[in-house]
């Protein structure tokens, strides 16, 4: 997960680490990249607005990249949840705390 607002990453890392899952944070978009570029993940939950670097630019490069891990791409201002693994485009996933 690329989160860098505290209290969402808390929120989000609680709820899957609940559910069983193992969950790997950063707080900016350099070191996410780079965890996504040098790691092995069933998704990724990027932030669209982070520091360092923007959600958007992380899923494109990892795209680039031939990385095909789905993401699922958070923005505060959209409530409709989509994952997507095998589009491009980018994800949005509400913010429900």
């Amino acid at each position: 997960m690329i989160e860098d607002d505290r209290n969402a990453a808390g929120y989000l890392v609680k709820g899957l680490t609940e559910s069983g899952h193992v969950v790997d944070h950063a707080a900016d978009g350099e070191d996410g990249l780079h965890m996504a570029l040098t790691g092995e993940y069933d998704i990724l939950v990027v932030d669209r607005m982070l520091p360092r670097r923007d959600g958007l630019s992380i899923v494109r490069m990892l795209r680039a990249d031939n990385n095909r891990t789905p993401d699922c791409a958070r923005s505060p201002t959209t409530s409709p949840t989509t994952c997507a693994g095998h589009s491009q485009e980018y994800a949005t996933a509400s913010k429900s705390h």
